[in-house]
């Protein structure tokens, strides 16, 4: 009895022995396989960013002795001049007689959108920066951003005063293009005169379409498929861009290879 538990004993022990080896050689052939996939990975995605990589290293702070700073971009953005309800960030009310309109156009859009429509596309906004971030330093020479902004059946007026407001509120010289991306919209506001009133009154501004309805990810990668930027900033298409929104984002610290 003892012998034959003795046996029974050792072929546990070869059994899990055996279990152990082979799944640490499976364990390494995975991580090895693992190593090659994402080595052949980073070698394409090098080749592919190598001249990116080269554009930006002018950005990199490397050559911060010959690349003198500028202390703040805020000059470089234009100035709104306050006219109308809602200046300054202010709340607007409604007058009265319109409370069929505000709540048909709020099932419609699932916000106050008759608020938006008497609010300027170009109104003021509060500096809402803690006063330390007026003072920061960056480089006066930045790499150029494509702006994407996906939308589907938006609010004419919050969808152009989205727009409105980074181009304002954005130095012109940051900017390579803004990419509204239309994903599939029905009204027909944001077809033939969203065209027509982008090329009026902006000139770097463009529309891309979808043939279908994508979704917010595949609308995204639709527009940075067309884009042309050294930078991709994804922006929703109801929002305001703030006073020197942008040089922060584009800082030295984050083009280091």
């Amino acid at each position: 009895m003892v012998r034959r538990n003795r046996k029974r004993l050792f072929k546990l022990v070869l059994t899990v022995c055996a279990a152990v080896f082979c799944g640490g050689l499976l364990l390494k052939a995975a991580v090895t396989s693992l190593e090659l996939q994402t080595s052949v990975m980073i070698a394409v995605e090098h080749d592919k960013s190598e001249s990116l990589q080269t554009r930006l290293s002018g950005f990199s702070g490397l050559h911060q002795g010959k690349e003198p700073l500028k202390k703040s971009w805020y000059e470089a953005t234009s100035v709104a001049i306050p006219h109308g309800p809602g200046e300054k960030g202010s709340a607007f009310f409604l007058p009265p007689g319109l409370e069929k309109t505000k709540e048909e156009l709020y099932k419609e859009n699932g916000f106050n959108a008759l608020v938006s429509d008497f609010i300027s596309l170009n109104r003021t906004l509060p500096d809402i920066r803690h006063s330390s971030c007026k003072a920061k330093e960056y480089l006066s020479r930045l790499p150029k951003v494509s702006i994407v902004i996906p939308f589907h059946n938006e609010h004419w007026t919050t969808l152009l005063r989205t727009v409105t407001s980074v181009v304002g509120r954005s130095p012109p010289e940051l900017i390579q293009e803004i990419i509204l991306v239309d994903d599939y919209s029905t009204k027909a506001q944001l077809k033939t005169p969203l065209d027509q009133y982008v090329r009026q009154h902006f000139s770097n501004v463009r529309v891309v379409r979808a043939n279908k309805r994508e979704g917010l990810i595949r609308a995204r990668l639709l527009g940075a498929k067309a884009a042309k930027g050294d930078i991709l900033v994804f922006l929703d298409s109801h929002t305001e861009a703030n006073v020197d929104w942008l040089p922060p984002l584009l800082g030295k610290k984050l083009f280091k290879f």
